[in-house]
């Protein structure tokens, strides 16, 4: 079903980057909001009211991406500076050959990544999960060094921002004054994304795709969409940048309740194994 609505996925991704370089940056956003939508309104609707698990989410999934293709396709008339004909759409052999080789060494290493994630998943589950201390232990340590990574890039972030806005040119005055408050308040709570994050993958690992796509969506979608919507009419331009550790502080309260429900869950199949 995912690999249906892989051209509906691609497409706009391209075109999107065209409309916003024609000059129409809030189309653009509408585009592939309207598919982030749609997605996360029939995600639930075909989980949990028609019982359709996976499947369900896979079918929201393609319904969001043929949103955003039909409304990035109906742009294509209204482009300003370019002008498409019948001979934009042939292949030219020169043109696909400049394609390709630029973006093959992405494939390969993708395709490469899919590959080892396929290995080893399959090598591991045919050594089965029922391993409760070692699945406790693993999750101990995908903490401590997510933390460990989190702890110093807010250390950077916090005490050396300029380290990172140089790394993108050498401004003056209120640009990076703006950019080191960016920063510091943006990224006020990014030692708990790190929680987040494995709390999301632990779900998965443990057949809880369910959970797991819910605290995917949960800073990103969930929390962080009615903080930006909300926080900037109460405290203007800073309201855009304390959206950040808002949703995360959310993000991290779910997660750390659905880790404890868990954990519960897991110690009592210890104990009745």
């Amino acid at each position: 079903m995912i690999g249906a609505g892989l051209p509906f996925m691609m497409i706009p991704g391209a075109l999107n980057s065209m409309i916003r370089a024609d000059g129409s940056p809030k189309y653009a956003m509408f585009s592939m909001a309207l598919g982030a939508i749609i997605n996360t309104i029939f995600d639930p609707v075909f989980i949990f009211v028609f019982h359709m698990g996976v499947q369900g989410a896979a079918i929201a999934t393609v319904m969001g991406q043929v949103a955003s293709f039909i409304v990035s396709v109906a742009y294509l008339p209204r482009f300003k500076s370019l002008r498409f004909q019948a001979s934009s759409f042939r292949l030219k052999s020169r043109t696909c050959g400049s394609i390709l080789s630029f973006g093959v060494s992405g494939f390969i290493t993708q395709f490469a990544i899919t590959i080892v994630m396929a290995l080893t998943n399959n090598l591991l589950a045919s050594y089965g999960v029922k391993n409760y201390t070692r699945v406790k232990k693993a999750l101990d340590i995908a903490f401590v060094l997510s933390e460990i990574v989190s702890i110093v890039a807010f250390l950077i972030f916090q005490f050396t921002p300029m380290t990172i806005v140089s790394l993108f040119g050498s401004e003056e005055g209120l640009y990076n004054e703006f950019a080191v408050m960016a920063f510091r308040i943006f990224l006020l709570l990014c030692p708990l994304t790190g929680f987040q994050t494995v709390v999301a993958v632990y779900l998965q690992a443990v057949g809880k795709p369910i959970k797991s796509a819910i605290l995917s969506l949960a800073r990103q979608i969930i929390f962080f969409v009615p903080a930006a919507l909300i926080l900037p009419r109460f405290l203007g331009v800073t309201g855009v940048l304390w959206t950040g550790p808002v949703a995360d502080g959310l993000a991290f309260l779910l997660s750390l309740g659905l880790l404890l429900y868990e954990r519960s869950l897991l110690k009592k199949a210890e104990a009745a194994a």
